[in-house]
């Protein structure tokens, strides 16, 4: 059984998922229409598909021991400041970061309930997904930073190609 204090965090983990996906469409969008970057837009748009999904285990997580999460309404990431690919892609890691805060509050959280189930759901979301979404966009902040230009086309011919889209 999840407290309330559980169920609370659990259920804005939940939402924020679906946040970072609505955050990531617009970023998909900014980069084909503002900057033409359409490969590097397509394999944002492939990572953006992963938080649904995502939120998804997390819901039938908490279905499966009796609980309905709720989904809230989408609060809008404020965007008018970026102005630049790279500022894009560090608000992006900025908001994963986001998420690995929250997972970690959870697991806090989970590890008062004797509970090890549920904690352990976690901080396999955490390891095995999250985590490797986070180091993703740093490698992108990291290949960006190593450009001259502010042109991530070449950013995919050159070594950086082999860091492929998280498969989860």
């Amino acid at each position: 059984m999840f407290d309330n204090e559980v169920l609370i965090r659990i259920n804005n983990l939940f939402n924020l998922y679906f946040g970072f996906n609505s955050f990531l469409d617009d970023m998909v969008y900014a980069l084909q229409s503002d900057y033409k970057s359409t490969e590097f837009a397509d394999r944002i748009h492939k990572i953006s598909h992963i938080m649904p999904a995502i939120a998804d285990d997390v819901q039938e997580f908490a279905k499966r021991r009796g609980y309905k999460l709720k989904r809230g309404a989408i609060s809008e990431t404020d965007t008018v400041n970026l102005n630049s690919e790279l500022s894009w892609i560090k608000k992006a890691l900025e908001f994963s970061y986001n998420v690995e805060s929250t997972i970690k509050e959870v697991i806090r959280v989970c590890s008062t309930t004797d509970n090890p189930v549920l904690e352990d759901f976690f901080r396999n979301l955490y390891v095995q997904k999250q985590a490797e979404i986070t180091y993703q966009f740093i490698m992108f902040v990291e290949g960006y930073s190593k450009l001259e230009q502010e042109d991530l086309s070449s950013l995919w011919d050159s070594e950086y190609e082999t860091y492929e889209v998280i498969k989860i």
